[in-house]
């Protein structure tokens, strides 16, 4: 059975077509054939008096002026439905090459499944940025990579490197909860936002801070990576090292998802972090733009930015695409 998710504009056009072609069928039937009354022979004519004679001529060169008019507004309505019918038809078809593309992409889809990241695997994965953020502080201080080897056990590292393993946790955790609480309220009218979640195919996962899933087909995925940084320099040491792990981040998406998808670098700054002047954020994200060669966007900010996240991934994706 033939069945489109179209519009009540299509259905109206095929409708109004053949309505059409139907009254220029019917019209001059109905009409031809009700003058069978003033087919009055000749001699009975002249049997007549002066005043019905005169009354039925007038009456038969009326409709036999209106015999031309008939046949023109049959005509027309037959053109019009033609016209109609062609044009809804057109409009049709290529609303169900549409539609017929879209299930195809939702069956290649199908084995693909979007769930929910579990809290244990929320905690696992602050943990590992909690302790790649401490280690790349200890990188920048040879005093302290000198007391705290890296290959050395947690409990073996001094009691500073503990703590700066237990702030980092904290800013994560806090920073990462304040971006989920904005973006989940901000309105975004071509995209619908899910928080901490994984794609999973088979025994492949893709585990995502954040998905900007597009709610019109043949628009791509917003991937959203959130990054903690509480030292400035630390930004400008891992530009490449972010960048390259987003586009891997995308490869692994498209290839599971068969969607296209960019993505959204988020770098906050804790309250706490040394402050980085607004010229030199503008110039980290060209450079973090430039490496992500047009698959991604980058954004800096401070904590106390993050209230602006809604209205930054507008500017960045859905005010560029109107």
């Amino acid at each position: 059975m033939f069945r489109t998710d179209t519009g009540n504009f299509n259905r109206f056009l095929t409708s109004l077509g053949l309505l059409m072609l139907l009254g220029a069928l019917l019209l001059p039937y109905f009409y031809f054939g009700d003058t069978d009354t003033l087919r009055i022979p000749v001699n009975e004519l002249k049997d007549l008096t002066p005043v019905a004679r005169e009354a039925l001529e007038t009456r038969q060169q009326r409709n036999r002026d209106l015999e031309v008019w008939v046949l023109v507004i049959a005509g027309a309505l037959a053109i019009s439905g033609v016209a109609a019918l062609w044009f809804g038809g057109r409009r049709l078809r290529t609303a169900q090459k549409k539609e017929d593309a879209a299930i195809d992409r939702k069956a290649k889809r199908d084995d693909v499944e979007i769930q929910q990241m579990s809290q244990s695997e929320v905690d696992e994965r602050r943990d590992e940025e909690a302790r790649e953020s401490v280690q790349e502080e200890e990188r920048g201080q040879p005093e302290a990579r000198a007391r705290a080897p890296e290959a050395a056990p947690l409990q073996a590292r001094p009691a500073g490197s503990a703590a700066r393993l237990r702030d980092s946790r904290q800013a994560i955790e806090r920073v990462e909860n304040a971006a989920r609480e904005v973006l989940e309220h901000s309105d975004f009218s071509s995209y619908e936002f899910l928080y901490e979640v994984k794609t999973i195919r088979g025994r492949q996962q893709v585990r995502l801070d954040g998905l900007f899933s597009a709610k019109k087909a043949g628009d791509q995925d917003v991937l959203l990576e959130l990054k903690v940084i509480r030292q400035s320099r630390s930004i400008r040491m891992r530009v490449r090292n972010f960048a390259d792990s987003l586009l891997a981040l995308l490869t692994r998406y498209r290839g599971m998802i068969n969607r296209g998808a960019v993505g959204w670098l988020v770098i906050v700054m804790p309250e706490e972090a040394e402050p980085l002047e607004i010229e030199e954020r503008r110039r980290l994200e060209d450079h973090f733009n430039a490496s992500l060669i047009d698959l991604g966007k980058a954004t800096i900010l401070r904590e106390s930015e993050i209230p602006e996240l809604g209205e930054r991934f507008v500017q960045l994706f859905e005010d560029q695409a109107k």
